[in-house]
């Protein structure tokens, strides 16, 4: 399942496409050609390759229609070595499509996976090393004053995303203010409280409520109502597949490593129920899980 730390940057990505432009321009210090608009374009690139290449934001500038450039963008929450090798064919496939400059950016909260995810990457052609381009949490600004946050809200709210653990009452606050006084679209708004709401840890954003006078919050937009259940119901499964091992432990009843992990990978609660119910009697672990 997508968290909605992977997923929050890519939502902002898609809301205001013109955002990943300008973090390679003033962030990056990418030359990027002058354009009229940025668009988010599909993130397939399977019509290219055999096999499933999905990245998770793409956007195209154009220029009287024209692609101009391409910018592929990766939320990287750890170190995957798979991934490392899919982000060239990624650029490879977009290229041939729109035949022009392509830049992949990777936002890593992480500063030890931003280093792991800039470095060079080999290719098939030799001497030509693939190098992605990262924004780290050193190289995404502390927007902490709301006049800056007014002046770029959509920055702000990356900065409460990347920053929020640290600095989340700072950052957060900033944002929070500009999404609320500036002229927004109402599903535009919404979306950027929930995203800066969910990034900061429970002290900072309780005192955030309390400020904004948003005490009792509730996420609105449906994505975020959606991610938050499904967490919600995850939790509430795992919960009850320790119970079910809790049972069998009390019960000396030998549970092998297999039945473990199936038992721990269960996230129907429906069965886990009934799992904990014949834990109470069955006379083997394996009585219990059988269906």
């Amino acid at each position: 399942m997508v968290s909605r730390e992977h997923e929050a940057p890519i939502l902002l990505v898609r809301e205001r496409p013109e955002l990943v432009a300008e973090l390679l321009r003033d962030w990056l210090a990418v030359v990027v050609p002058s354009h009229s608009e940025a668009r988010v374009e599909a993130a397939d690139f399977t019509q290219v390759f055999p096999v499933e290449f999905r990245a998770d934001a793409v956007v195209t500038l154009r220029q009287d229609g024209q692609p101009v450039m391409g910018i592929i963008l990766e939320v990287q929450r750890g170190e995957d070595d798979d991934k490392r090798g899919s982000w060239p064919l990624y650029n490879a496939a977009f290229h041939a499509q729109i035949r022009c400059q392509i830049a992949l950016v990777v936002i890593a909260e992480d500063e030890n996976v931003a280093r792991w995810a800039a470095k060079p990457i080999m290719t098939l052609q030799a001497g030509s090393a693939f190098t992605p381009l990262v924004l780290g949490p050193s190289r995404v600004p502390v927007v902490t004053s709301e006049e800056q946050a007014c002046r770029a809200p959509e920055l702000a709210v990356l900065s409460a995303l990347v920053h929020g653990k640290k600095r989340g009452l700072e950052v957060g606050r900033a944002a929070a203010r500009a999404a609320l006084s500036l002229d927004l679209p109402g599903e535009r708004r919404t979306l950027y409280l929930d995203l800066i709401l969910s990034a900061l840890a429970a002290e900072p954003r309780a005192t955030l409520e309390i400020e904004m006078d948003l005490s009792g919050y509730k996420f609105k937009s449906e994505t975020f109502r959606r991610q938050i259940a499904d967490a919600q119901a995850l939790g509430e499964a795992k919960g009850e597949a320790r119970a079910v091992l809790t049972v069998l432990s009390a019960r000396k009843l030998a549970v092998s490593e297999e039945l473990r992990a199936k038992i721990l990978a269960c996230t129907d609660l429906a069965v886990l129920e009934r799992w904990i119910e014949r834990a109470a009697t069955a006379s083997s672990t394996e009585d219990v899980v059988q269906e």
